[in-house]
């Protein structure tokens, strides 16, 4: 037994693991003996991915938004149950209210909804932000009006020649 502390897996060595056999510390797969690797054997540090980017900035850096920390689920009471639901959940009787399940970009969007304004723009304050991205995910919508697309489309296209860059840099 190792002192590994708050791994999901097996035989870890490092801290914080998702997966088996890992040396590291933040890992997600297996075989791996560097730092914040997501993937199979690999022996190097790893770089925060934000946005699709990689940033240098490490996770425990960043302020994080209450809103994204948001449940799929929640309680409803018998009282607080629309006519429909209570047809459709009769243990509710028994139970006093039944568990109302969300999809992922409801969810979030009620979270969302919920949040302060500040809450709502500390978003942005993540590096490599990317309102396109955050829309894909969650269904928020903050991209620019239409007017300002021709600035988006040239600002994504030089996102993607970044990113082709570090790729071509990374395979020499």
């Amino acid at each position: 037994m190792s002192d590994s502390k708050n791994n999901t897996g097996n035989r870890n060595t490092g801290n914080w693991n998702a997966g088996d056999r890992n040396t590291g510390h933040f890992n997600t797969g297996n075989w791996n003996t560097g730092h914040r690797n997501t993937g199979h054997f690999n022996t190097t540090d790893s770089q925060l991915r934000l946005f699709n980017k990689f940033t240098d900035v490490r996770s425990s850096e960043i302020y994080y938004p209450s809103w994204l920390f948001f449940n799929l689920t929640e309680w409803v009471y018998s009282d607080d149950m629309t006519d429909e639901e209570k047809v459709v959940h009769p243990e509710h009787e028994t139970c006093g209210g039944y568990l109302r399940v969300h999809d992922y970009k409801e969810a979030a969007q009620r979270s969302y909804n919920a949040a302060t304004k500040a809450e709502q723009d500390a978003i942005e304050d993540i590096p490599n932000y990317c309102p396109h991205v955050l829309y894909e995910i969650f269904g928020i919508d903050r991209r620019p009006k239409q007017e300002d697309s021709r600035d988006e489309v040239t600002q994504r296209i030089k996102q993607l020649e970044y990113e082709l860059n570090e790729l071509k840099s990374k395979l020499k």
